[in-house]
């Protein structure tokens, strides 16, 4: 098992050093190893608890002993305390994880020359009606489903080829012993009842949420065209919509790509946006010159998905390469801002693309700018450099663009990105260092169709919309030491956080004594102060740990009136912060915000370490 993990670890880190982003589930790989490495020891201490309630739960049913209203609650929110435990954020029981499904040989039968196979498909619903206090409780979770069937034996399966068979909706039959507890419904007869629903206005989120659990179950390639004709009367439902894309994505919709590809030219930029995760879901699968084709006569917001598809094809095409290129020169904003993106995506690195990229530097829209500095960072385009910070100090005479309120440019670029005028607020907020990392959207809330969310955008920008701090970034992403000083002066400016990001990449060494000469200098205004201990933490500058042992004794309270009135924190409460970050401990903020007693625990834990560690 250790050769196999070492081999797969070796595979992922030479994929993470070829161009372009790396695939989603590689992505959830790293995720995972991290937080096995960091967080699994914890995890399993804590796991402890949570099967001694089980215990109690199981013994209770024995016995026929009714649930007090404690255990019904912790019952109702298992979902989540199981997802911790699956290394995933979520809850298992609003959002089963559908990466499980495992196979196993039982035995082989040499007269039928077959195997005897075993597997867990994916997740459906579970219904368990448990005795109450005052009345019986109805609990509902997922469940794997369990499946038995033989196979010739030449025809080995592995959970690989097993996850496949599932995408394709040929997963064998349920065993037979199974028909006294599975419930069966067709699938014509769940979307009639979720044409229903969704139409109407006391739809809530929980009896859709149930009916799109089950189709997910049921639906196989003979479901496809009714699927289809379902899509387009999802209105603005963001739920059912999202979830008619996963189950449509895990089947063979490759021969309704014409389709998809109309409705990216479709009036209403919901449906638009539905075709195009479908589309992206098998990038392999795309009709590259179909795209292509259809180019021309598409809207703004149809062509700027075209441009994202295109970055998603494994194995680019020149003529892919042609049209992004192309897009630069596009006249609808959003088009050009999604090229320039696109090209990095799709790992164009050769000549041609960087000076196109360069060219765009100078767009009209200075948002579109923003984007082809990212992507020039991105690529390693290391003799963009010099360019690059000549294009600093030319915008650096120009007051920085804040806000989308003062920016028609920004209002120019999203309404080409969601279809719409949209408020992007959040997505220009450079407050911290971590504005731009992509979040999980929060579970829908039950209410009427009509009050839930749009549609989430397709490709939400993770990066700088402010020039000046692209320009900023993508110099510390090519190790541009030229730029060192210019950085250095600009860490008491509004660019203070992209400078200090680049500067962590240039001069480590001279930032990190910066930083700690802030902190620790009783005289220093102490809001800023605690700045300095969070951007240490965020950079993960492991080298200043040691220092900042003094600093537990620091009990100088924290001004947060330029800030805004926050919770009692100390400076000696930051440092411990800080260091609990910078060693790794799990030290839940939101938490340790409410409670004080915790961060005085964690000031104990960090002051143990330095006696242990001189």
């Amino acid at each position: 098992m250790y050769q196999r993990m070492r081999r797969e670890l070796k595979e992922l880190a030479e994929r993470g050093t070829k161009p372009g982003p790396l695939a989603t589930a590689d992505q959830e790989n790293l995720r995972l190893f991290f937080d096995c490495r960091q967080n699994a020891p914890q995890w399993l201490r804590d796991f402890a608890p949570v099967c001694d309630q089980l215990a109690v739960l199981a013994g209770k049913s024995l016995t026929g002993e009714p649930l007090t209203k404690d255990n019904a609650e912790w019952m109702a929110n298992y979902g989540i305390t199981l997802a911790r435990f699956h290394f995933y954020y979520g809850n298992a029981y609003l959002e089963p994880r559908d990466d499980f499904p495992k196979v196993t040989r039982i035995f082989s039968n040499p007269l039928t020359d077959s195997m005897l196979y075993a597997g867990v498909a994916r997740p459906q619903a579970l219904y368990v009606i448990v005795p109450g206090e005052n009345a019986l409780q109805l609990y509902r979770g997922a469940v794997l489903t369990y499946r038995e069937f033989t196979r010739p034996t030449d025809q080995p399966l592995d959970d690989a080829a097993w996850r496949e068979l599932i995408a394709k909706g040929e997963t064998p039959p349920a065993p037979p012993f199974t028909r006294s507890f599975y419930a069966e419904t067709t699938v014509a007869t769940l979307l009639e009842k979720l044409r229903g629903l969704i139409s109407s206005e006391d739809a809530t989120y929980r009896r859709v949420e149930d009916l799109l659990w089950q189709l997910g179950a049921r639906a196989t390639a003979a479901d496809l065209p009714a699927l289809f004709e379902m899509l387009p009367q999802t209105g603005e439902n963001a739920e059912v919509a999202e979830a008619l894309v996963t189950i449509i994505s895990r089947l063979p919709w490759e021969s309704r790509q014409n389709d998809l590809i109309a409705w990216l030219g479709a009036d209403r930029p919901h449906l638009a946006i539905t075709a195009a995760h479908i589309l992206a879901s098998r990038p392999s699968a795309l009709d590259v010159p179909a795209l292509i084709s259809a180019f021309p006569r598409q809207s703004a917001l149809a062509r700027r998905l075209t441009c994202v598809l295109l970055s998603r094809v494994p194995q680019p095409s020149a003529s892919g390469r042609a049209l992004l290129l192309q897009a630069l020169r596009d006249p609808a904003d959003g088009v050009r801002w999604q090229a320039a993106l696109a090209i990095y995506q799709a790992g164009w690195n050769e000549a041609e693309s960087r000076a196109a990229l360069l060219q765009t530097l100078d767009d009209t829209n200075e948002i579109v700018g923003a984007a082809a500095a990212y992507a020039l960072g991105k690529l390693g385009a290391t003799n963009a450099a010099p360019v690059l910070l000549a294009k600093l100090r030319e915008r650096l005479q120009v007051p920085p663009l804040m806000s989308e309120n003062a920016s028609p440019s920004v209002r120019a670029v999203t309404q080409d990105l969601y279809g719409m005028v949209f408020h992007t607020d959040e997505l220009l907020d450079v407050d911290n260092l971590r504005s731009r990392l992509e979040r999980t959207a929060p579970p829908p809330l039950p209410g009427p169709a009509s009050q839930r969310r749009r549609f989430q955008p397709f490709d939400r920008p993770t990066h700088n919309f402010n020039l000046a701090d692209a320009l900023i970034e993508a110099l510390g992403a090519l190790a541009c030491a030229e730029a060192t000083e210019e950085l250095f002066k600009l860490r008491d400016t509004v660019y203070q956080v992209e400078a200090t990001r680049a500067l962590a990449r240039l001069a480590p060494d001279r930032l990190t004594r910066d930083l700690l000469a802030t902190a620790r200098d009783p005289h220093t205004d102490s809001y800023l102060r605690e700045r300095a201990l969070i951007t240490l933490g965020d950079l993960a500058l492991t080298n200043c740990v040691r220092e900042l042992v003094p600093l537990l004794d620091d009990t100088t309270p924290i001004e947060y009136s330029r800030a805004g009135r926050g919770p009692a924190w100390r400076v000696c409460d930051r440092a411990a912060q800080t260091m609990a970050t910078l060693l790794g401990w799990e030290h839940p903020i939101m938490i340790l915000s409410s409670r004080p007693e915790l961060r005085a625990a964690l000031i104990a834990r960090a002051r143990a370490w330095a006696e242990t560690n001189p």
